[in-house]
Protein backbone atom coordinates (compact mmCIF):
# COMPACT_ATOMS: atom_id res chain seq x y z
CA UNK A 1 0.00 0.00 0.00
CA UNK A 2 1.25 3.37 -0.90
CA UNK A 3 1.59 5.67 2.39
CA UNK A 4 -0.23 9.09 1.17
CA UNK A 5 1.21 10.99 4.05
CA UNK A 6 4.49 10.71 3.09
CA UNK A 7 4.02 10.73 -0.53
CA UNK A 8 2.54 13.95 -0.27
CA UNK A 9 4.74 17.26 -1.10
CA UNK A 10 5.10 20.58 0.20
CA UNK A 11 4.89 23.47 -2.76
CA UNK A 12 7.28 25.56 -2.35
CA UNK A 13 6.27 27.72 -4.98
CA UNK A 14 3.19 28.88 -2.91
CA UNK A 15 3.97 28.09 0.85
CA UNK A 16 7.64 28.99 0.67
CA UNK A 17 7.96 31.95 -1.88
CA UNK A 18 4.93 33.31 -2.25
CA UNK A 19 3.73 32.61 1.08
CA UNK A 20 6.44 33.22 3.72
CA UNK A 21 8.61 35.35 2.00
CA UNK A 22 6.03 37.40 0.25
CA UNK A 23 4.28 37.74 3.47
CA UNK A 24 7.43 39.07 5.44
CA UNK A 25 8.26 41.53 3.22
CA UNK A 26 4.42 42.91 3.22
CA UNK A 27 4.95 43.47 6.91
CA UNK A 28 7.94 45.38 6.66
CA UNK A 29 6.33 47.71 3.91
CA UNK A 30 2.92 47.94 5.45
CA UNK A 31 2.06 51.53 6.36
CA UNK A 32 -0.49 50.51 8.73
CA UNK A 33 2.42 48.70 10.96
CA UNK A 34 4.50 51.62 10.86
CA UNK A 35 4.42 51.33 15.21
CA UNK A 36 5.51 48.21 14.88
CA UNK A 37 9.28 47.59 15.15
CA UNK A 38 9.72 46.04 12.10
CA UNK A 39 8.82 48.23 10.05
CA UNK A 40 10.78 50.12 7.27
CA UNK A 41 8.29 51.50 5.43
CA UNK A 42 9.94 54.83 5.65
CA UNK A 43 13.03 53.58 3.63
CA UNK A 44 10.65 52.06 1.17
CA UNK A 45 12.53 54.32 -1.79
CA UNK A 46 15.87 53.28 -0.56
CA UNK A 47 14.75 49.92 -0.53
CA UNK A 48 13.17 50.42 -4.37
CA UNK A 49 16.46 52.28 -5.32
CA UNK A 50 18.31 49.20 -4.31
CA UNK A 51 16.06 46.80 -6.19
CA UNK A 52 15.71 48.68 -9.38
CA UNK A 53 19.79 49.05 -9.44
CA UNK A 54 20.33 45.83 -9.46
CA UNK A 55 20.80 44.12 -13.18
CA UNK A 56 19.99 39.97 -13.04
CA UNK A 57 21.59 37.59 -15.69
CA UNK A 58 20.32 36.22 -18.15
CA UNK A 59 18.83 32.68 -16.69
CA UNK A 60 16.64 35.09 -14.58
CA UNK A 61 13.26 35.15 -16.67
CA UNK A 62 12.31 39.20 -15.12
CA UNK A 63 14.41 42.08 -14.26
CA UNK A 64 13.36 43.53 -10.90
CA UNK A 65 10.47 46.03 -10.34
CA UNK A 66 9.72 48.43 -8.42
CA UNK A 67 8.06 47.98 -5.09
CA UNK A 68 5.04 50.12 -5.98
CA UNK A 69 3.92 47.17 -8.17
CA UNK A 70 4.26 44.62 -5.45
CA UNK A 71 0.85 43.39 -5.37
CA UNK A 72 1.64 42.54 -9.14
CA UNK A 73 4.43 40.22 -8.36
CA UNK A 74 4.93 36.74 -9.96
CA UNK A 75 5.68 34.03 -7.81
CA UNK A 76 9.06 34.06 -10.19
CA UNK A 77 10.05 37.02 -8.85
CA UNK A 78 9.37 35.91 -5.01
CA UNK A 79 11.40 33.38 -5.62
CA UNK A 80 14.42 35.37 -6.79
CA UNK A 81 13.76 37.70 -4.06
CA UNK A 82 13.87 35.84 -1.18
CA UNK A 83 17.11 33.75 -2.76
CA UNK A 84 19.29 36.42 -3.96
CA UNK A 85 17.63 39.91 -4.04
CA UNK A 86 16.39 40.10 0.20
CA UNK A 87 19.58 39.91 2.21
CA UNK A 88 21.77 42.25 0.11
CA UNK A 89 18.64 44.83 -0.16
CA UNK A 90 17.83 44.46 3.57
CA UNK A 91 21.00 44.91 4.70
CA UNK A 92 21.76 47.98 6.64
CA UNK A 93 17.88 49.22 7.15
CA UNK A 94 16.06 45.76 8.67
CA UNK A 95 17.41 46.00 12.60
CA UNK A 96 20.08 43.21 12.71
CA UNK A 97 18.24 40.55 14.01
CA UNK A 98 15.57 40.97 11.90
CA UNK A 99 17.67 40.33 9.47
CA UNK A 100 19.67 37.35 11.66
CA UNK A 101 15.85 35.87 11.42
CA UNK A 102 14.93 36.61 8.17
CA UNK A 103 18.68 35.12 6.59
CA UNK A 104 17.91 31.45 8.46
CA UNK A 105 15.04 30.79 5.88
CA UNK A 106 17.12 32.22 2.91
CA UNK A 107 20.01 29.45 4.53
CA UNK A 108 17.40 26.84 5.06
CA UNK A 109 15.89 27.58 1.84
CA UNK A 110 18.88 27.06 -0.33
CA UNK A 111 20.49 24.31 1.81
CA UNK A 112 16.79 22.20 1.13
CA UNK A 113 16.89 23.32 -2.64
CA UNK A 114 19.96 22.36 -3.68
CA UNK A 115 21.37 19.80 -6.49
CA UNK A 116 22.41 17.17 -3.77
CA UNK A 117 21.10 17.36 0.18
CA UNK A 118 23.92 15.74 2.30
CA UNK A 119 22.44 14.58 5.89
CA UNK A 120 24.62 17.71 7.37
CA UNK A 121 22.51 20.24 5.28
CA UNK A 122 19.32 18.34 6.35
CA UNK A 123 20.02 18.45 9.88
CA UNK A 124 21.09 22.38 9.72
CA UNK A 125 18.37 23.27 7.95
CA UNK A 126 15.69 21.51 10.09
CA UNK A 127 17.37 23.22 12.99
CA UNK A 128 17.43 26.63 11.18
CA UNK A 129 13.33 26.73 10.59
CA UNK A 130 12.63 25.20 14.08
CA UNK A 131 14.64 28.33 14.85
CA UNK A 132 12.81 30.31 12.76
CA UNK A 133 9.22 29.61 12.90
CA UNK A 134 9.84 29.15 17.24
CA UNK A 135 10.48 32.76 17.30
CA UNK A 136 8.57 34.05 14.62
CA UNK A 137 5.52 35.69 16.77
CA UNK A 138 8.26 36.95 18.67
CA UNK A 139 9.51 38.84 16.03
CA UNK A 140 6.12 40.34 14.56
CA UNK A 141 3.07 38.28 16.59
CA UNK A 142 1.41 35.23 16.78
CA UNK A 143 -1.70 36.34 14.68
CA UNK A 144 1.03 35.97 11.37
CA UNK A 145 1.71 31.91 12.45
CA UNK A 146 -0.11 30.93 9.06
CA UNK A 147 -0.62 27.91 7.71
CA UNK A 148 2.48 28.24 5.59
CA UNK A 149 4.59 28.95 8.61
CA UNK A 150 3.64 25.93 10.04
CA UNK A 151 4.49 23.96 6.79
CA UNK A 152 8.35 25.44 7.16
CA UNK A 153 8.33 22.39 9.92
CA UNK A 154 7.93 19.94 7.28
CA UNK A 155 9.80 20.88 4.41
CA UNK A 156 12.55 18.67 6.48
CA UNK A 157 11.02 15.48 6.53
CA UNK A 158 9.30 15.89 2.62
CA UNK A 159 13.16 16.23 1.20
CA UNK A 160 13.78 13.24 3.04
CA UNK A 161 10.87 11.56 1.73
CA UNK A 162 10.46 13.11 -1.60
CA UNK A 163 14.61 14.56 -2.61
CA UNK A 164 14.97 17.92 -2.97
CA UNK A 165 12.80 20.62 -3.40
CA UNK A 166 13.40 21.15 -7.52
CA UNK A 167 12.36 17.88 -7.99
CA UNK A 168 8.22 18.30 -7.13
CA UNK A 169 8.42 22.32 -8.06
CA UNK A 170 5.31 23.42 -9.34
CA UNK A 171 6.98 26.21 -11.57
CA UNK A 172 6.81 24.25 -14.57
CA UNK A 173 3.48 23.04 -14.34
CA UNK A 174 2.14 26.82 -13.90
CA UNK A 175 3.74 27.63 -16.82
CA UNK A 176 2.45 24.60 -18.73
CA UNK A 177 -0.67 26.00 -17.39
CA UNK A 178 -0.19 28.96 -19.06
CA UNK A 179 0.50 27.33 -22.55
CA UNK A 180 -2.72 25.41 -22.18
CA UNK A 181 -4.81 28.59 -21.18
CA UNK A 182 -3.49 30.23 -24.75
CA UNK A 183 -5.17 27.90 -26.60
CA UNK A 184 -8.78 28.43 -25.45
CA UNK A 185 -10.33 30.82 -27.51
CA UNK A 186 -14.33 30.92 -26.66
CA UNK A 187 -16.23 30.88 -23.88
CA UNK A 188 -17.67 27.31 -24.41
CA UNK A 189 -15.90 23.62 -24.60
CA UNK A 190 -12.90 24.62 -23.91
CA UNK A 191 -11.87 21.16 -23.60
CA UNK A 192 -12.84 20.53 -27.18
CA UNK A 193 -11.03 23.57 -28.12
CA UNK A 194 -7.45 22.18 -26.15
CA UNK A 195 -7.52 19.12 -27.42
CA UNK A 196 -8.09 20.01 -30.88
CA UNK A 197 -5.33 22.81 -30.43
CA UNK A 198 -2.43 20.01 -29.31
CA UNK A 199 -3.81 17.95 -32.12
CA UNK A 200 -2.96 20.51 -34.67
CA UNK A 201 0.22 21.40 -33.09
CA UNK A 202 1.48 17.35 -33.31
CA UNK A 203 0.88 17.34 -36.43
CA UNK A 204 1.98 20.56 -37.93
CA UNK A 205 5.43 18.70 -38.94
CA UNK A 206 4.00 16.14 -40.87
CA UNK A 207 1.37 18.85 -42.64
CA UNK A 208 4.92 21.19 -43.49
CA UNK A 209 6.35 18.48 -44.89
CA UNK A 210 3.33 17.58 -47.36
CA UNK A 211 3.11 21.29 -48.68
CA UNK A 212 4.29 22.50 -51.99
CA UNK A 213 7.55 24.04 -52.29
CA UNK A 214 6.77 27.60 -51.93
CA UNK A 215 7.66 30.40 -49.65
CA UNK A 216 5.12 29.53 -47.08
CA UNK A 217 6.58 26.32 -46.65
CA UNK A 218 10.08 28.33 -46.14
CA UNK A 219 8.30 30.34 -43.51
CA UNK A 220 6.76 27.32 -41.78
CA UNK A 221 9.81 25.33 -41.62
CA UNK A 222 11.97 28.31 -40.47
CA UNK A 223 9.48 28.95 -37.58
CA UNK A 224 9.27 25.76 -36.73
CA UNK A 225 13.52 25.25 -36.49
CA UNK A 226 14.06 28.48 -35.32
CA UNK A 227 16.96 28.74 -32.95
CA UNK A 228 17.50 31.42 -30.03
CA UNK A 229 21.12 31.64 -30.63
CA UNK A 230 21.09 31.22 -34.80
CA UNK A 231 25.16 30.26 -36.32
CA UNK A 232 26.27 29.43 -32.53
CA UNK A 233 29.44 27.11 -32.38
CA UNK A 234 29.28 24.67 -30.21
CA UNK A 235 32.62 23.00 -29.44
CA UNK A 236 32.39 20.24 -26.32
CA UNK A 237 29.01 21.11 -24.92
CA UNK A 238 29.64 24.86 -24.98
CA UNK A 239 27.99 27.24 -27.20
CA UNK A 240 30.21 30.13 -28.56
CA UNK A 241 28.03 33.13 -28.75
CA UNK A 242 28.69 35.88 -30.93
CA UNK A 243 32.04 36.73 -33.47
CA UNK A 244 35.53 35.72 -32.43
CA UNK A 245 38.27 38.56 -32.78
CA UNK A 246 41.76 37.43 -33.91
CA UNK A 247 43.99 39.02 -31.03
CA UNK A 248 47.72 40.30 -32.58
CA UNK A 249 50.56 39.45 -29.96
CA UNK A 250 51.08 42.66 -28.94
CA UNK A 251 47.25 43.65 -28.30
CA UNK A 252 46.98 41.09 -25.74
CA UNK A 253 47.18 42.77 -22.54
CA UNK A 254 49.91 41.75 -20.12
CA UNK A 255 47.97 40.38 -16.96
CA UNK A 256 45.91 38.23 -19.81
CA UNK A 257 50.01 36.96 -21.01
CA UNK A 258 51.52 36.60 -17.42
CA UNK A 259 47.92 34.75 -16.57
CA UNK A 260 48.55 31.93 -19.40
CA UNK A 261 52.01 31.86 -18.79
CA UNK A 262 51.59 31.68 -15.32
CA UNK A 263 49.46 28.21 -15.88
CA UNK A 264 51.59 27.18 -18.20
CA UNK A 265 49.74 27.26 -21.53
CA UNK A 266 51.15 28.10 -24.81
CA UNK A 267 49.43 29.54 -27.94
CA UNK A 268 50.12 30.81 -31.41
CA UNK A 269 47.38 32.32 -31.87
CA UNK A 270 44.50 34.50 -29.42
CA UNK A 271 40.94 34.59 -30.49
CA UNK A 272 38.35 36.63 -28.27
CA UNK A 273 34.94 36.57 -27.94
CA UNK A 274 32.68 37.58 -25.26
CA UNK A 275 29.38 35.34 -24.54
CA UNK A 276 29.12 31.49 -23.82
CA UNK A 277 26.37 29.75 -23.68
CA UNK A 278 26.94 26.00 -21.33
CA UNK A 279 23.55 24.23 -19.83
CA UNK A 280 20.95 26.66 -18.56
CA UNK A 281 23.13 29.62 -17.84
CA UNK A 282 24.48 32.12 -20.50
CA UNK A 283 28.14 33.48 -19.45
CA UNK A 284 28.30 37.27 -20.71
CA UNK A 285 31.95 38.41 -19.95
CA UNK A 286 32.87 41.93 -18.59
CA UNK A 287 34.31 42.91 -22.03
CA UNK A 288 30.71 42.74 -23.28
CA UNK A 289 28.74 45.65 -23.97
CA UNK A 290 25.34 43.61 -25.15
CA UNK A 291 23.29 43.78 -22.41
CA UNK A 292 22.40 47.65 -20.34
CA UNK A 293 19.72 45.60 -18.10
CA UNK A 294 21.43 41.99 -17.41
CA UNK A 295 24.90 41.38 -15.98
CA UNK A 296 25.94 37.51 -16.37
CA UNK A 297 29.57 38.25 -15.72
CA UNK A 298 29.38 36.37 -12.34
CA UNK A 299 30.19 33.10 -12.03
CA UNK A 300 30.77 30.18 -9.60
CA UNK A 301 34.08 27.53 -11.09
CA UNK A 302 35.31 24.63 -9.15
CA UNK A 303 39.13 24.29 -8.53
CA UNK A 304 41.05 21.58 -7.13
CA UNK A 305 40.64 23.15 -3.47
CA UNK A 306 36.71 23.31 -4.43
CA UNK A 307 34.82 26.26 -5.68
CA UNK A 308 35.38 30.10 -6.35
CA UNK A 309 33.13 33.03 -7.22
CA UNK A 310 35.08 35.45 -9.75
CA UNK A 311 34.06 37.95 -12.36
CA UNK A 312 34.45 36.70 -15.89
CA UNK A 313 36.83 39.74 -17.63
CA UNK A 314 36.49 37.64 -21.24
CA UNK A 315 36.74 34.51 -23.39
CA UNK A 316 39.29 32.96 -25.40
CA UNK A 317 40.42 29.97 -28.17
CA UNK A 318 43.61 28.95 -27.54
CA UNK A 319 45.02 27.62 -30.58
CA UNK A 320 48.36 25.96 -31.11
CA UNK A 321 48.75 26.37 -35.31
CA UNK A 322 49.36 29.60 -37.56
CA UNK A 323 46.21 28.75 -39.58
CA UNK A 324 44.42 31.94 -40.58
CA UNK A 325 41.22 29.87 -41.76
CA UNK A 326 41.32 26.28 -40.11
CA UNK A 327 39.44 23.64 -38.25
CA UNK A 328 42.72 22.63 -36.37
CA UNK A 329 41.52 21.67 -32.63
CA UNK A 330 41.44 25.03 -30.12
CA UNK A 331 40.65 25.54 -26.53
CA UNK A 332 38.24 27.66 -24.90
CA UNK A 333 39.26 29.50 -21.72
CA UNK A 334 37.77 31.90 -19.64
CA UNK A 335 39.59 34.64 -17.39
CA UNK A 336 38.21 34.99 -14.13
CA UNK A 337 38.90 37.93 -11.56
CA UNK A 338 38.64 36.09 -8.29
CA UNK A 339 36.58 37.54 -5.34
CA UNK A 340 37.29 36.69 -2.17
CA UNK A 341 34.37 36.71 0.93
CA UNK A 342 34.43 40.22 2.68
CA UNK A 343 31.51 39.76 4.99
CA UNK A 344 28.35 36.89 5.15
CA UNK A 345 24.89 36.89 6.56
CA UNK A 346 24.42 35.59 9.75
CA UNK A 347 21.71 32.84 11.47
CA UNK A 348 19.89 32.46 14.26
CA UNK A 349 23.00 29.57 14.52
CA UNK A 350 25.88 31.51 15.44
CA UNK A 351 28.26 28.92 13.99
CA UNK A 352 25.96 28.73 10.02
CA UNK A 353 25.89 31.40 8.08
CA UNK A 354 23.91 31.99 5.04
CA UNK A 355 25.86 29.54 2.13
CA UNK A 356 24.78 31.09 -1.32
CA UNK A 357 24.53 35.14 -0.65
CA UNK A 358 27.85 37.14 0.65
CA UNK A 359 29.63 40.28 0.68
CA UNK A 360 32.59 40.09 -1.88
CA UNK A 361 35.76 42.16 -3.25
CA UNK A 362 37.76 41.53 -6.36
CA UNK A 363 41.06 40.62 -6.41
CA UNK A 364 43.56 41.28 -8.79
CA UNK A 365 44.83 38.08 -8.79
CA UNK A 366 43.31 35.69 -12.19
CA UNK A 367 42.16 32.15 -12.85
CA UNK A 368 42.02 30.95 -16.02
CA UNK A 369 38.78 28.19 -16.09
CA UNK A 370 37.81 25.49 -18.80
CA UNK A 371 34.13 25.67 -19.16
CA UNK A 372 33.59 22.19 -18.20
CA UNK A 373 34.53 23.54 -15.00
CA UNK A 374 31.79 26.72 -15.21
CA UNK A 375 29.42 25.83 -12.61
CA UNK A 376 26.75 28.43 -12.97
CA UNK A 377 26.30 31.97 -13.25
CA UNK A 378 25.64 34.56 -10.04
CA UNK A 379 23.31 37.20 -9.12
CA UNK A 380 25.55 40.30 -9.12
CA UNK A 381 24.63 43.30 -6.66
CA UNK A 382 26.27 46.97 -5.95
CA UNK A 383 24.77 47.90 -3.12
CA UNK A 384 26.39 50.90 -1.49
CA UNK A 385 29.02 50.68 -2.72
CA UNK A 386 29.90 46.85 -1.90
CA UNK A 387 29.19 44.22 -3.80
CA UNK A 388 27.37 41.20 -2.90
CA UNK A 389 27.23 37.86 -5.28
CA UNK A 390 24.12 35.53 -5.04
CA UNK A 391 25.17 31.97 -6.39
CA UNK A 392 22.41 29.87 -8.29
CA UNK A 393 20.72 27.45 -5.82
CA UNK A 394 20.98 24.69 -8.08
CA UNK A 395 20.82 23.58 -11.98
CA UNK A 396 18.25 21.35 -11.76
CA UNK A 397 15.07 23.42 -11.44
CA UNK A 398 12.97 24.54 -14.78
CA UNK A 399 11.10 27.45 -14.78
Amino acid sequence: MPNYLLGTAIDWMHSVYGGVGKKVLLLLLSTKKKAKAWSISKYQSVLNDRLLNIKPPAHITRVPRSLTEIKYFKTSEWKTWLNDYSLPVLNGVLPDSYLLHHGSLVAAAHLLNANEVPYESLTVAENLLKKYVAQFSDFYHPDYLTINIHLLLHLHSVVVNQGAAWVYTCFPLESLNGVILSLVHGTRWAEQQIATSVQTCLALPEIVSKLPESEAKQFCSKVMKRRKYQGAEVVNGSAIIGKTVLLNQEDVPPHIVSTLEKANIKYRRLKQFHSLKRGKFLYVALSSNASVCRDSSAAVYSTCNGSNVGLIETFFRVYNCDCMDCSCDSTILALVTKCEVVMKFKTLIPEVFVPNVAEYKTTKEYDIVCPTNLLGVCVKMIISEKLYLAKPTNTMEVE
